[in-house]
């Protein structure tokens, strides 16, 4: 625990850390690479409608966020990790929809059959 004797108030620390100047660079430097080689995947992937996203769609775009994000805030994690998992994200993505249209019975089971709800104006 703090004693409130010990504790000073650094405005600029809270804001900016204690970090030497060269660790701002390196971050940026983490985030073009990064956010280029998603987008450039993400494009590679294919477009969704929002309304025709699936779980499996969902828990692509959340594992893609977390490897993401936690490469562009830690510079301690290399370049090469987080590009291996957005990879291997969209390879996978990529043949899970190749599965579920070539195969009848995986379809079934990766895709549910849409429940139409009755007319909702009265």
């Amino acid at each position: 625990m703090i004693d409130g004797n010990e504790y000073s108030f650094y405005f600029y620390n809270m804001l900016f850390g204690n970090f030497n100047i060269l660790i701002y660079y390196e971050i940026l430097i983490h985030v073009i690479i990064i956010m280029s080689y998603t987008i450039l995947i993400i494009r590679w992937i294919g477009k969704r409608a929002v309304g025709s996203l699936g779980s499996a769609d969902i828990l692509i775009i959340i594992a893609m966020g977390s490897a993401v994000g936690d490469a562009m805030l830690y510079p301690k994690i290399p370049v090469a990790l987080p590009l291996c998992v957005i990879t291997l994200i969209a390879a996978y993505q990529k043949l899970y929809v190749y599965i579920g249209v070539r195969n009848q019975r995986v379809r079934k089971i990766t895709h549910p059959a849409v429940l139409k709800l009755g007319n909702l104006e009265s």
